[in-house]
């Protein structure tokens, strides 16, 4: 029987809001100021990307309790994971999990998709 301890353990999230900023905006950093896509796929999401390609862990971003989620923003983070940062697309789509409650948040999420989509 699977412990579900060591399954939580073995997780790993990020929460935007908590982790970086509660206003992450602009696609580059310094241009568009420090809380950027760019800063945080390079911060957070390669390094923790890294740290799972090959394991069954998953990467769960938690996008709740933002002020501001921008395009240029998501674009530069997720989908710039797969043409700056060198990931298969395959893999983004893999090990990146999404993590809202708001249903209004859906929309964000399915943006995700499509930059990771079409990076």
């Amino acid at each position: 029987m699977d412990n579900p301890l060591a399954k939580r353990a073995s997780m790993m999230r990020i929460d935007v809001a908590k982790d970086f900023s509660p206003f992450p905006i602009g696609r580059f950093t310094p241009r568009d100021g420090e809380y950027t896509g760019q800063s945080f796929r390079e911060l957070h999401l390669v390094p923790a990307m890294k740290s799972v390609l090959g394991t069954s862990e998953r990467i769960y971003v938690d996008i709740e309790g933002l002020i501001t989620l921008g395009s240029s923003f998501l674009e530069e983070a997720f989908g710039g994971l797969v043409r700056e940062s060198g990931f298969k697309r395959s893999d983004v789509e893999k090990y990146i999990v999404i993590e809202f409650k708001d249903p209004s948040l859906k929309f964000y999420s399915d943006e995700i998709s499509k930059y990771i989509r079409e990076a």
